[in-house]
């Protein structure tokens, strides 16, 4: 009687014996190709298991990955999408306070001007009539006798001329045209006018 090994658990046994009293394995008697076959494809079918199992978990983690990067895409563009749209908010806010800035501006700057032109108005009025009132007291002070009215008239119409093309100037500037024109407007003649206005002492060049 030989002893041999066990092909299940590597113990000595006798090669008569049917079965390893150790392991329980059986056909032990009929040599050691036997079991070596047997354990060959336990180690195959291992294999083959672990390798499915391996597939499974990849395929478990790639989906998993995939699903995560879906969700981490989605999140950004709704952050985006929500960033996008507060700035926009904020724009139009600006906008519009910088329009209702500018509606306001303007509307004041208009009735400023409108309150200094109603103001200057009646202020040229006022002087215009002033003026009128002096003249007419001039007028009716230096009444000229029945004699010499016509060279008194003549003469006076240029002096009253004269000084109105002064007092005008005081108020406001005038070109040469313009206060001819002004003096014609109170009723002086052409002659008179263009004198006032080369005699006021203005430089015309």
């Amino acid at each position: 009687m030989a002893l041999i090994k066990c092909p299940n658990c590597n113990a000595d046994i006798s090669d008569k014996a049917e079965r390893c009293p150790k392991c329980g394995f059986e056909s032990v008697s009929k040599g050691i190709s036997e079991p070596r076959i047997i354990n060959k494809e336990r180690i195959d079918n291992n294999k083959k298991d672990t390798i499915v199992i391996t597939k499974r978990s990849l395929i478990i983690a790639c989906l998993t990955l995939s699903f995560v990067f879906i969700l981490i895409v989605v999140a950004g563009i709704v952050i985006y999408d929500q960033i996008n749209r507060s700035r926009m908010v904020n724009e139009e806010l600006n906008v519009s306070m910088m329009l209702e800035q500018e509606d306001y501006h303007y509307s004041t700057v208009a009735d400023t001007n409108g309150d200094m032109e109603e103001n200057g108005n009646i202020q040229n009025q006022s002087n215009f009539a002033n003026d009128n009132a002096s003249i007419s007291a001039t007028v009716t002070a230096t009444e000229p006798s029945p004699s010499d009215k016509e060279e008194q008239d003549v003469g006076l119409g240029k002096k009253n001329a004269l000084e109105k093309a002064q007092e005008l100037l005081k108020y406001s500037s005038y070109s040469y045209e313009g206060l001819i024109d002004s003096l014609e407007y109170y009723e002086f003649t052409e002659e008179e006018a263009k004198y006032g206005a080369d005699n006021c002492g203005e430089n015309w060049n």
